[in-house]
């Protein structure tokens, strides 16, 4: 077993990593800061130019940095997948509040350049129903059309992830339909899988090809057999899958992130699939082999996309990225079903921005797509940041379709970034970043089916008052788009960012692109004009600034100091000297008085008491984590919230009553997912809060915070407004647009009782912090706390002592005005005293209940728990296990220990037997060892088995349940305990992480003197043999070493010693006797011990 360390810093080298791409760190999971570093390194020396996937770093960078703060890791969709099972289950999904129903936008006019709903990765089209359609988006969902895109439904807003990269229909039963589920494209959403319905979409099922969201995985590509319905193929980032039953078992045939995969039409049994290069099968997609002579190398390649023609089977066109700069590689084509390609072309840059194709590079590891007419193979299409096609076979392009909308141009408009071109039963759709469109001449025209889906990724959006069918809001890749007169009009292209309308005056508006791009309208947003050009400094992806509500011309902006105007943006002014490195992300001031403004970066709050003149720095009493939000009361300069991103618990908002002198942690019951946005009514102090995750609101009279959901998906909220004229609150989401709900107006039904606690098993003598989580109950608790010393309290959160051992229930009961809840966890508190018992032996026989051997099982997520197996053992029946050969939801489960008391040794081995088959190679299943010496208060992992590399004991993988066989599919572990394991209050855990693999044993638990796993293969001395062994009486040791040998000891498997006989054996050859006829029959271990006491070797003794 090998044992890796890791030191993880904020400050990363990159230099391991300095020829590789930042897109290519990021979809390997790779530091958040790592990623950042070769990003800066990559455009050192760059000019910025529309289409190179600046714009795509810079926004994947103001969603990460905060969530990832401050270590780096951008592994976040752990505490994603607790909290969506928490508002599932008893936690939340019984009592939410809220009345939400979507506003829009879901059509458009225009009077911008880039107009479009959201982005859309992939359509498809119901084969039997005429008019039923159906579109995938990164992170909208899945929606579906019956009526031939006049209207539009969503079908998966309560899924924990609502990217979709592929979509299957049954040809014969509509009901059967297929989705490859995350966002395969922009990773702004990961996979759990594919998911399969059996109702047209109403309900939904996982197959067997699913994933735990935390692994981050995503799906490029689906495709179905075309003569057998059940026989279905996955383009993952984990490789192409295989399935011949519907969904039901999944294999992998070919390794490797797989962009995507094609059946040769007429021919299924041949098939290709890429990655940096090209593969074929000859048998229906068993095996595959690399193909394409004459295609470029592997490292060339960015990314490769194929296409294939009824019209001239043989055919198969590759489009590929240059590795160095995104843009056009080549376009080559094969003429012989993918054993040799020729290059068709690799210019004009199909890829790149200009409608010439003269532009340097591209963002094709982002924005590619390519298919070939059914009917005639000579006519290709191609997407990138714009459509092109060619009629010639690929050596020379026309531009089809392009990005820039303008009534009356002679070139179709299609939005920018295309990640799909596919014909569908005689029409043509390519699907962007701004929705689907459609061509029912084969390319010569299109036109935009998107009217009806609501999908846009909102960043800000600004309202007004006396007027609720007024505002204007910034998204992603569509630009600002203003409600009016019930009409929604695009009116500033690019990124739409923070926009606002003065409460004074509905004509004054302002809205912004991307890093500081901000502009102001003073005609009701007929017209913008930029403002931002005398300003210096760096400002962040969305620029945060704010409007004097009393003085019509006064604004202002955040950069990386404050900079303001007094005359509309005429000029500006920097009032601030922060000298930060980062730019601000919030800034928020008092309608009551104005004077009174906050602003923050993600680290740093600052506050001006002059209107902006100048400013202090508030440090005291905030959470270090990431700010996302401040937010001042209306009409109470003193009354201010903050939230904060990242995945630290219980660090969600932070509220001042006293204008900032003092701050209180106010995140009680919060889930620990991000928190971006607050508001707070004026009329109350009530607090509204979104997440990644929903909205939540609290009064101090519901003691923690409420649900307020109802009718809203899961989705990120990015920004809150409450209009108390009309009694409404209104949200701006990424993914699903604007929402619209009436405010909070009370409970309407009885309270959910709910807690937590810092720890569940101490020692005697030791306390544990209980935590009131429940919802919509009033003040007061009644908790109920078996063999504690207060037994009962009315704390809030109670710390609460023990000092007997045993095992405790706890319960607590709350109430409101309608009714009262009590929720009990039985055996909840486990207290534990020292054992004096060594060594220690537990080979988990006699019993099939977890308890009788004094373990402790305990799910983290999910229901699933460690038990006994008492059918299955190492040697002998019976062993701890999970059963885990079916269960493809995320969960992690965990197994303790009794306590031991070790203080008086100085030499000890922890060891144990586990056994576990893959179900497929990529899975990733994980089981690790943590040690304690306080009594299980805090954990030191100690060893991490996972997937192929060290926790598969069989050596191929297993579809079916796994049950060893025999000990040969066992594999022995030791730990020598560290210096600080040796304690009093000794105790170990074993946590298990599920990635859909299969059934996880252990067995023959030990703690012993010396390591039980030593054998004749493990000494690796071959100078010494002992025999007979088996043997009854006597055995003999013959040596042939080089030094002396002192003396021996016979230990048995818990480490006691039976025999220590004293002797001196020269060097060289020589041989001594051992009597055993007084030891009983079992399996012993022999020590040779030299001269100056140090061993020389192990030999396991078998005692007839």
């Amino acid at each position: 077993m090998k044992f890796i360390f890791i030191l993880l810093t904020v400050l990363v080298s990159v230099n391991v990593h300095s020829q590789q791409h930042w897109e290519d760190l990021r979809d390997q999971g790779a530091n958040f800061y790592e990623v950042q570093a070769a990003f800066e390194l990559e455009w050192e020396n760059k000019e910025y130019e529309r289409g190179n996937g600046y714009t795509l770093y810079k926004r994947w960078e103001y969603y990460m940095e905060p969530r990832s703060f401050p270590d780096g890791n951008t592994n976040i969709t752990k505490e994603y997948v607790k909290a969506w099972e928490k508002r599932k289950s008893k936690s939340g999904a019984s009592k939410s509040a809220g009345g939400w129903e979507p506003i829009g936008y879901t059509e458009w006019n225009t009077q911008s350049y880039n107009p479009g709903n959201g982005r859309v990765n992939v359509a498809a089209k119901d084969p039997s129903i005429q008019g039923r359609y159906y579109a995938g988006t990164p992170s909208g969902g899945l929606w579906r059309t019956n009526d031939d895109f006049t209207t539009w439904e969503p079908l998966t807003d309560d899924f924990p992830t609502l990217g979709i990269s592929a979509i299957l229909i049954h040809p014969t039963d509509s009901d059967i339909i297929y989705i490859g589920t995350g966002d395969g494209d922009g990773s702004d959403t990961y996979s759990n899988g594919v998911l399969k319905s059996i109702d047209g979409g109403s309900s939904w099922q996982t197959t067997g090809l699913s994933y735990n969201l935390s692994t981050e995985y995503l799906i490029h590509k689906l495709i179905m057999h075309p003569d057998n319905p059940e026989t279905l193929f996955a383009a993952t980032k984990q490789g192409l899958w295989k399935t011949t039953s519907g969904g039901e078992v999944w294999y992998q045939v070919q390794s490797g992130n797989m962009r995507d995969v094609e059946f040769k039409p007429g021919n299924p049994q041949i098939m290709y699939c890429c990655t940096g290069r090209i593969y074929k099968s000859i048998d229906g997609g068993e095996d595959f082999d690399a193909a394409g002579d004459g295609m470029p190398g592997v490292t060339a390649v960015e990314r490769m996309t194929l296409g294939v023609s009824l019209d001239e089977p043989d055919y198969v066109y590759a489009l590929c990225v240059n590795d160095n700069d995104n843009g056009l590689l080549g376009v080559y084509r094969s003429e012989d079903s993918a054993d040799t390609f020729s290059l068709r072309a690799d210019s004009p840059n199909i890829l790149s921005y200009p409608i010439d194709g003269e532009g340097q590079g591209g963002q094709g590891y982002y924005d590619l797509a390519l298919d070939v007419n059914p009917d005639n193979a000579e006519n290709i299409l191609t997407g990138g940041i714009n459509v092109w096609r060619s009629i010639n076979g690929g050596s020379d392009y026309i531009i089809n379709a392009h990005w820039f909308y303008e009534p009356g141009m002679p070139l179709n408009y299609v939005h920018a970034d295309i990640h799909n071109i596919q014909y569908l039963d005689g029409e043509l759709f390519v699907c962007s970043d701004g929705g689907i469109f459609r061509s029912q001449d084969g390319g010569v025209s299109f036109e935009d089916v998107s009217a009806g889906l609501q999908i846009s990724q909102f960043y800000r959006f600004g309202g007004y008052e006396a007027d609720p069918g007024l505002l204007i809001g910034g998204t992603q890749d569509n630009g600002t788009i203003l409600l009016s007169n019930n009409s929604w009009t695009h009116v500033l292209g690019a990124d739409g960012m923070e926009a606002a309308i003065h409460p004074l005056n509905p004509d004054i508006m302002y809205c912004a692109s991307q890093n500081g791009g901000v502009r102001s309208s003073v005609d009701g947003g007929d017209s913008f004009s930029y403002i931002a050009g005398g300003i210096d400094g760096d400002a962040a992806w969305v620029t945060p600034y704010v409007l004097h509500p009393e003085e019509t011309g006064t604004i202002l902006m955040g950069y990386d100091e404050i900079w303001k105007s007094t005359n509309n943006g005429g000029d500006f002014i920097q009032t601030s000297d922060f000298g930060a490195a980062s730019s601000l992300r919030a800034i928020s001031n008092c309608r009551s008085n104005p004077d009174v403004i906050y602003a923050i970066t993600n680290t740093r709050l600052h506050k001006s008491i002059d209107a902006g003149d100048s400013w202090e720095l508030v440090t005291t009493g905030i959470s270090q984590y990431s700010m996302t939000y401040v937010y001042v009361n209306p009409a109470n300069e003193d009354d201010v919230v903050i939230t904060f991103s990242g995945f630290g618990a219980g660090e969600k908002v932070y509220h001042s009553q006293d204008g900032g002198a003092n701050w209180e942690n106010i995140s009680f019951n919060l889930p620990n997912i991000p928190a971006n946005c607050a508001a707070i009514d004026e009329e109350d102090g009530s607090i509204y809060v979104g997440t990644d995750l929903g909205i939540y609101y609290w009064n101090p009279e519901l003691v923690n915070w409420f649900p307020f959901n109802d009718g809203l998906p899961n989705v990120i909220v990015n920004e809150l407004e409450i209009n108390n004229e009309f009694d409404v609150i209104t949200a701006a989401t990424y993914g699903r647009g604007i929402w619209r709900s009436s405010q909070f107006s009370g409970v309407t039904e009885e309270p959910e009782a709910l807690f937590e606690s810092n720890e569940r098993i101490i020692c005697e003598g030791d306390s544990i912090l209980f935590s009131d989580l429940s919802y919509g109950h009033e003040p007061g608790w009644e908790w109920s706390l078996e063999g504690s010393d207060e037994v009962i309290s009315s704390e809030q959160n109670p710390w609460i002592h023990y000092n007997a051992a045993g095992s405790y229930a706890v319960s607590l009961a709350v109430q409101n005005e309608i009714g009262s809840d009590t929720y009990t966890r039985t055996n909840y508190v486990i207290v534990q005293s020292a054992q004096e018992s060594f060594p220690y032996s537990e080979p988990f026989s006699g019993s099939e209940t977890l308890s009788d051997f004094e373990f402790i099982s305990e799910p983290e997520s999910g229901n699933i728990n460690w038990m006994v197996n008492g059918d299955v053992g190492h040697n002998d029946p019976g062993a701890l296990w999970i059963n885990n050969g079916n269960l493809d939801e995320p969960y992690t489960a965990e197994v303790f220990s009794k306590q031991f008391n070790l203080v008086d040794l100085d030499t000890a081995y922890l060891s144990f037997w586990y056994a576990y088959a893959q179900k497929h190679p990529e899975t990733d299943d994980r089981l690790r060892l943590y040690t304690s010496n306080s009594c299980g208060q805090s954990w030191v992992q100690r060893e991490m088995f996972r997937g192929e590399d060290d926790l598969n004991t069989v050596g191929s993988s297993q579809l079916s349940e796994f049950i060893p066989s025999d000990n040969s599919q066992w594999m022995y572990y030791s730990y020598p305990l560290a210096s600080s394991d040796f304690s009093e209050n000794f105790s170990f855990k074993f946590r298990f992480t599920n990635d859909n693999g299969n059934h996880i044993y252990i067995d023959e638990i030990n703690i012993t003197s010396i390591d039980l796993g030593l054998t004749d293969n493990a000494v690796q001395n071959t100078s010494l043999a002992v025999f007979p062994n088996p043997s009854s009486d006597v055995i003999i040791i013959q040596s042939d070493l080089n030094q002396k040998i002192k003396r021996f000891r016979l230990i048995d498997n818990q480490g006691r010693e039976l025999l220590n006989k004293r002797l001196s054996v020269p060097v060289g050859k020589a041989s001594s006797q051992l009597d055993i006829r007084e030891v009983p029959s079992g399996v012993y271990y022999l020590e040779i011990i030299g001269e100056n006491e140090e061993r020389i070797g192990v030999k396991k003794i078998l005692k007839n």
